[in-house]
């Protein structure tokens, strides 16, 4: 595998607010950028609508992004979420170079 340029690891939650609280506890206060993109996503079945809320934060040189899943087309996020709707744990889905 190859990193040169990776700076950004990226993970999924059910839940952002519980998720952003846990990475500050464990980490440190992160200064999050919080936004929620309306998105079209280009599909091998077409064009398909999605929403998010998402944050961005730098921790030690690497930014992190985390992703709720709120509506429309999610099926690229939901097999690295639980089972459990209330588990607010970030789960890695990807990174970025």
């Amino acid at each position: 595998m190859y990193f040169k340029g990776h700076f950004q690891n990226a993970y999924v939650t059910h839940n952002l607010d519980k998720a952003l609280e846990g990475i500050d506890r464990r980490f440190g206060k992160i200064d999050w950028i919080v936004f929620e993109p309306d998105m079209i996503l280009k599909t091998p079945t077409g064009d398909k609508e999605s929403s998010v809320r998402a944050a961005l934060g730098w921790h030690q040189g690497h930014q992190l992004e985390i992703i709720q899943p709120v509506k429309g087309y999610l099926d690229h996020y939901l097999p690295a979420l639980p089972a459990d709707k209330n588990d607010a744990t970030p789960r890695f889905h990807h990174i970025a170079v």
